[in-house]
């Protein structure tokens, strides 16, 4: 039986993404994420969301320093959304290859509930394969006074005080946040 492939991916509920070279869709494994034909050079990655999803995921970039910078929607016709990210495969001394990728992906549940998503090219034995994962899961609050909490990026182990400003203000004027009152320390 021969290997399935496609030119595009669900890569969580409702989002899916392509990898571009010269204005041609790469095929992708549908099992493993393999990208075929990806070579050292520049890809593009493209995260595509139909409303009426979209409206809760949100691009984003992370940079070194762990700041987070909304990504660009590039949609016209408000249909969903489109984020777009170019990446370099780069090649070691050796001769192998790596990536270096910095989009996430931030899905805003009911209640406040907030999951974190990284959407990355990876190498493995001088393979290139498209790989999600979700990294964080968390819970944001609200006092009232100061707005929306999320203690899980306070914590010591998980701070991230560009995170909680990120969801503080894209959570802003939300109403069915839970009380800091029902938050109990993991």
């Amino acid at each position: 039986m021969g290997r399935r492939v496609e030119k595009s991916k669900e890569v969580i509920l409702g989002v899916m993404a392509t990898v571009t070279v010269d204005g041609q869709n790469l095929d992708i494994g549908s099992d493993d994420g393999l990208l075929w034909d990806l070579s050292i050079g520049k890809a593009i990655l493209r995260l595509h969301m139909l409303a009426p999803h979209s409206d809760n995921i949100h691009g984003i970039t992370v940079d070194g320093a762990r700041d987070i910078v909304p990504k660009k929607n590039w949609t016209e016709n408000g249909g969903g959304k489109l984020y777009r990210t170019r990446i370099s495969v780069l090649e070691t001394e050796n001769g192998g290859k790596y990536t270096i990728s910095d989009t996430g992906l931030v899905v805003v549940g009911e209640r406040g509930k907030v999951e974190i998503w990284e959407v990355s090219i990876v190498v493995q034995e001088d393979k290139c394969y498209l790989r999600t994962q979700k990294i964080y899961k968390a819970q944001c609050y609200t006092n009232g006074k100061d707005g929306v909490l999320c203690p899980f990026f306070a914590q010591k182990k998980h701070s991230w005080p560009q995170m909680r400003g990120f969801l503080k203000e894209l959570l802003a004027g939300e109403t069915d946040l839970p009380s800091i009152a029902e938050y109990q320390q993991e």
